[in-house]
């Protein structure tokens, strides 16, 4: 057991999930729908990681991220996705992670896979956390380590094994061999960190990052956003849009926004008001191509409205639509960053709404 990561439970059950000794409980729920219901009794009951179906709808995988918040992990189960890179897509603009390759059993049956989905996956990009699941066993182990997932889960191939326990450790040795290293010595559940860091360390990481974002930016867009805003701070509105974590940074840019005498709304407010002719919309889409906020875009521009777009991607959609553009960072800069963990485009995007306000407060 001092080998194993964590503990997987297959069953479809929800009670007394509890930790066992140093390792973590993952209960394979394969949610489909009600997912803050469901993530949520099985948090309750004492597990730490559950899973939902990639298949499912975008908003039950969304609840259920939300559940989980920063005690507890939601893996989303690719199993039956038919187009994976653009639910792959999908799931990157929720911040859907880790995700987890898997091929069932019925499928297995018909000459499907896990390797071969792994595979496919890992040529979509490397700033994903990958789980892998189903039909491992210990002799074609090292074709799974070698596309290094960060995590491998094994069930019947140890379980249907002549000697489960020495099955488990040639496992677990030829894992850490492949450097297989997601929670590396951490048993209890801290982040996708791979090494033991210090909250120091942490921190003057972030700034550092912060820094080198902000040095980045090229500041004639800056300067052209903000005479964006001072256009329309005495007789306009604006309004700020954004999908998950980038919708938080929209909501923290707005309450700034509002202390500093603006007009201001969030689009998904229930209180928001009509858009109008010369009124400001503000979308922060690191894709650019997020289905929802580009019908608010369209919806705008009918209007007369302009539209500044906060995006890491010149070449999409709502770049063609915007009246002012902010790349957070150089191309080269962005690919360095993203290559590392896709959360750092996020804080490419939430940290000049910062610049706005010092630069606002002065005039």
């Amino acid at each position: 057991m001092a080998e194993i990561g964590l503990l997987e439970k297959g069953k479809p059950s929800k009670k007394n999930e509890k930790q066992i000794g140093e390792h973590e409980i993952l209960v394979d729920l394969k949610i489909m729908d009600a997912g803050q219901y469901e993530a949520g009794e099985s948090f309750e009951a004492g597990a730490q990681m559950t899973t939902v179906l990639g298949v499912s709808d975008l908003a039950t995988i969304a609840d259920c991220i939300k559940c989980a918040g920063q005690d507890h992990e939601v893996f989303v189960d690719l199993i039956c996705v038919q187009d994976l890179p653009k639910r792959v897509d999908q799931l990157r603009q929720i911040g859907a992670t880790p995700l987890r390759v898997h091929v069932g059993v019925d499928q297995q049956a018909f000459g499907l896979t896990t390797l071969a989905a792994l595979q496919e996956l890992k040529t979509l990009g490397p700033d994903m956390t990958i789980s892998v699941a189903g039909g491992i066993h210990e002799t074609p182990i090292q074709d799974y380590i070698q596309l290094k997932p960060d995590i491998v889960s094994v069930g019947s191939g140890i379980t249907h094994a002549p000697d489960p326990q020495k099955t488990a450790h040639a496992l677990a040795q030829a894992i850490r061999n492949g450097d297989c290293t997601w929670r590396k010595q951490m048993p209890n559940h801290t982040s996708c960190f791979h090494d033991v860091l210090s909250v120091q360390t942490i921190l003057d990481s972030i700034l550092e990052e912060l820094e080198t974002m902000t040095q980045a930016i090229d500041p004639s867009q800056l300067e052209q956003a903000l005479s964006c805003l001072q256009n329309v701070f005495d007789e306009h509105k604006i309004f700020l849009a954004g999908a998950g974590r980038s919708g938080l940074v929209a909501s923290l840019f707005a309450n700034r926004l509002v202390h500093l005498g603006f007009r201001v709304n969030r689009v998904d407010e229930i209180t928001a008001g009509p858009i109008s002719k010369d009124d400001l919309l503000i979308v922060i889409s690191g894709s650019g191509k997020t289905t929802s906020l580009l019908a608010m875009v369209e919806n705008a521009k009918f209007a007369g409205a302009h539209l500044l777009l906060i995006t890491l991607n010149l070449a999409s959609p709502m770049a063609q639509e915007a009246s002012c553009i902010v790349l957070p960072g150089s191309t080269s800069w962005i690919k360095t960053m993203t290559s590392n963990r896709s959360s750092r485009s996020v804080l490419a995007l939430s940290n000049w709404p910062f610049w706005f306000v010092r630069r606002l407060s002065v005039l």
